[in-house]
């Protein structure tokens, strides 16, 4: 079973960090209510523009929950619907912190009825 988050309900141009966290903290609200063995969807179709600042707080908040269910499950977490610049900037920070996003084939903006086209995290856990 697959649940979608639209990002762009919260907005077209996503800044700052404090939105960054309270839109993670609204995912992880999703999350946890995600049956096991189910794929929590972000959307991304509509935002136009995200700052580096939101991006960070939405990484990080993303990451709690793929550790969280590499240790207690097998809920997925999946993002949909990026252009090439904000996949620059989620680029920029995922590498940072020792991440990559997997599943990226094509450009432009990914289709929700496309399942070939979500992308995933895939996280390097430091040893």
């Amino acid at each position: 079973m697959k649940k979608y988050v639209r990002l762009a309900d919260f907005g077209t141009a996503l800044a700052t960090r404090e939105n960054g966290a309270r839109v993670a903290d609204s995912i992880r609200e999703h999350f946890m209510l995600l049956s096991e063995k189910g794929t929590l969807v972000i959307d991304l179709d509509g935002v136009e523009a995200m700052s580096y600042s939101f991006t960070d707080e939405l990484v990080r908040g993303l990451l709690s929950l793929i550790e969280y269910r590499e240790k207690q499950g097998s809920k997925n977490i999946a993002l949909s619907g990026f252009k090439n610049d904000i996949v620059d900037v989620f680029n920029s920070i995922l590498i940072r912190r020792n991440c990559r996003l997997v599943g990226a084939s094509g450009e432009g903006v990914h289709n929700k009825s496309d399942e070939s086209r979500l992308v995933t995290i895939g996280v390097n856990w430091p040893q």
